[in-house]
């Protein structure tokens, strides 16, 4: 049997391909010029970026007329990479779509994408590659040596949204009582707010200003008149009528296998490590680091300070929990800051604020970068991929300041951080903005002020993409919870759950 080529040798020759290809296009009757063409886009976007998305396509159209853009989203990228999985075998795969690292490095195993290098370097139509933030750049880099396989389109990480009112009343019982910067006092803030909670008699309640000053716990009205119902609104700090002493676990983490990466890296563990090419990687989660920080964050859920979606019976977020109160501290991406804004969707909202994530010690600051990259396949004609190169140019460099913007996620570039839209927007007056908007300028801000700061010293991080380490992050996402709750009703160990993820991992393990 003849043995594959290595993948370096497969991306490299397809890089050769499409310097070959560049050039002029040709219409029908084979004169020079644009030549109408249909190009399949493929997403895993959901509603509220659709509607951002779905508007500068239709103006990507108007300005070319040739092109024809046929979108499609998915609905969730586990969904996405499926069907292009799935569509492998008959080249029935789009000619550009978004995906994660380790979603390209199972497409570059089936050899059906188009590196971007020769695009990138054209005179008329190239980008400047110096211009994407290198932290983004590296991760479509690094897959193969020397390729470049996708730029950078619709980047966020991870930020822990408090409830400001709640923390504002606490601190007037208690003036050490603070939003936690690190785990430490989140062990230690999160005891003192279940205590001062019950011991105020909020569970069930109404919390809200005095008129001499301080707050009190009341009853919720019934039946009010709207206009008893907006000076009782005004007044509010938060509403705890569905909160009980049970139901009350402060913090929460949406994403579980988000949650273990991040512990394995700030308590000084390894998760995964890449092999000598794509088709290698191996897991390195089974060390003592990791089972300190297991056991560690294992003490927080039994003192029902830490939780995850599972423990407010949610199956991905933990929004409705905290909109409810049951929450007051919550893991979320930066791009969903507005789904835990309570406006609209209960009587009686509080203030929020959003924060940096906990960490572990200084020097360990890691927090995640999240968000997918644009790639082109090989699909359709030249003047296709040509079309789909000029679509994706348009999405990652013309358009991506006003994307960004609107949808929550951070620009990819420094001439969209620095434009003209996305600077006025940063450092604009927040009065007239809406509580969406108002969030999502907060988020920004967070992200320039602390998380891109030298002198904050967070170190954000992905993990190398390699084909299954997609695989890898389905599975450890159960980590946690088997750790908290136990399996199948059953109380397992740190050691016991690392030993069970390897068991079901072993192809991944190192021999």
């Amino acid at each position: 049997m003849q043995n594959k080529k290595p993948i370096l040798f497969m991306a490299t020759a397809l890089m050769v391909g499409v310097l070959a290809g560049c050039g002029p296009t040709t219409t029908s009757d084979g004169s020079e010029g644009p030549q109408n063409v249909r190009i399949d886009f493929w997403t895993g976007f959901g509603g509220a970026v659709n509607a951002v998305l779905e508007p500068m396509l239709a103006e990507f159209e108007e300005a070319n007329p040739h092109i024809d853009v046929v979108y499609e989203t998915k609905g969730g990228y586990p969904n996405l990479k499926q069907a292009i999985d799935l569509s492998v075998g008959n080249t029935a795969y789009p000619h550009i779509a978004n995906g994660y690292p380790d979603h390209f490095a199972s497409y570059l195993n089936s050899n059906i994408m188009l590196p971007l290098d020769a695009y990138m370097a054209d005179a008329e139509n190239g980008v400047v590659e110096e211009d994407f933030y290198a932290d983004y750049m590296n991760e479509n880099q690094e897959l193969v040596e020397g390729v470049t396989v996708g730029l950078p389109f619709n980047k966020s990480t991870e930020i822990m949204v408090a409830n400001k009112s709640f923390f504002e009343v606490m601190a007037s019982h208690d003036a050490t009582v603070k939003v936690p910067e690190t785990w430490d006092e989140l062990a230690t803030i999160g005891a003192k707010i279940k205590q001062i909670t019950e011991a105020q008699g909020y569970f069930g309640k109404v919390v809200v200003r005095k008129d001499g000053g301080g707050f009190e716990a009341v009853s919720r009205p019934v039946e009010p008149t709207a206009a008893e119902k907006a000076a009782f609104a005004e007044k509010t700090m938060f509403d705890f009528t569905e909160v009980t002493k049970e139901k009350f676990i402060p913090f929460n983490w949406d994403s579980t296998s988000n949650f273990f990466i991040t512990m394995v890296r700030q308590w000084g563990g390894v998760y995964t490590e890449k092999g000598s090419n794509i088709r290698q990687g191996y897991l390195r989660f089974n060390t003592q680091q990791v089972i300190d920080g297991l056991n560690f964050l294992k003490g927080l859920s039994d003192a029902r300070i830490v939780g995850i979606p599972q423990a407010y019976n949610e199956s991905q977020f933990g929004s409705a929990p905290f909109k409810r109160g049951e929450i007051v501290l919550t893991i979320s991406s930066s791009a969903g800051v507005k789904e835990n804004l309570p406006n609209n969707s209960v009587d009686y909202p509080f203030d929020v604020s959003v924060h940096p994530i906990p960490y572990k010690d200084v020097d360990k600051k890691f927090v995640i970068s999240q968000g997918t990259n644009l790639a082109l396949f090989r699909r359709g004609t030249k003047a296709e991929q040509e079309a789909a190169w000029e679509l994706l140019r348009y999405l990652t460099v013309d358009r991506n300041a006003e994307f960004s913007k609107n949808t929550g996620y951070f620009p990819v570039s420094e001439s969209a951080q620095g434009s003209e839209l996305y600077t006025t927007f940063l450092n604009g007056d927040s009065t007239n903005y809406t509580p969406g908007d108002r969030a999502v300028q907060d988020t920004a801000i967070l992200n320039n002020d602390f998380y891109l700061s030298t002198d904050e010293a967070w170190i954000k991080f992905v993990d190398p993409g390699f084909v299954g380490s997609s695989q890898i992050r389905d599975e450890v996402a159960f980590i946690i919870g088997k750790v908290f709750y136990g399996d199948q009703g059953r109380p397992i160990t740190a050691q016991q759950a690392i030993d069970a993820a390897y068991s079901r991992l072993s192809s991944f393990v190192e021999k």
